[in-house]
């Protein structure tokens, strides 16, 4: 039985023949990098990640996530209106967990933070 699924990373300074190349071995998703560079939280969300998501659904049928700083509902938000499938979020979990003064704090932060992502989700899900 198979117990690891591969999912490979395209990023905005990808080539379309390499972008290609992922999106036909990458598996159960494509994980779109939105950034080069360092992960963690930015203001906005690179706006050629609009056209990123837009050639890589021209090239396949699977899910695309988007991860390296996306942070805020309004980046949930606006990446579910550019056609994203997904979002990926580590740093900004992490120190959710960071500030708290507690284990039980930390708990508390995230499934605050994390249900204020979902609800930018589900609000443009609505408008679809």
């Amino acid at each position: 039985m198979k117990r690891w699924v591969q999912v490979l990373l395209t990023t905005p300074s990808t080539k379309a023949e390499r972008m290609n190349e992922i999106t036909t071995a990458s598996e159960g998703f494509v994980y779109l990098v939105s950034i080069n560079g360092l992960t963690g939280a930015r203001p906005d969300v690179n706006p050629h990640v609009k056209d990123l998501l837009r050639e890589i659904k021209q090239v396949t049928d699977k899910a695309v996530a988007v991860g390296f700083g996306i942070s805020t509902p309004d980046h949930v938000r606006q990446l579910a209106q550019w056609g994203a499938n997904g979002v990926i979020i580590g740093s900004a979990m992490v120190k959710q967990l960071g500030e708290a003064n507690s284990p039980r704090e930390g708990l508390n932060r995230l499934e605050v933070y994390a249900r204020s992502l979902n609800d930018a989700l589900h609000a443009v899900i609505r408008t679809i």
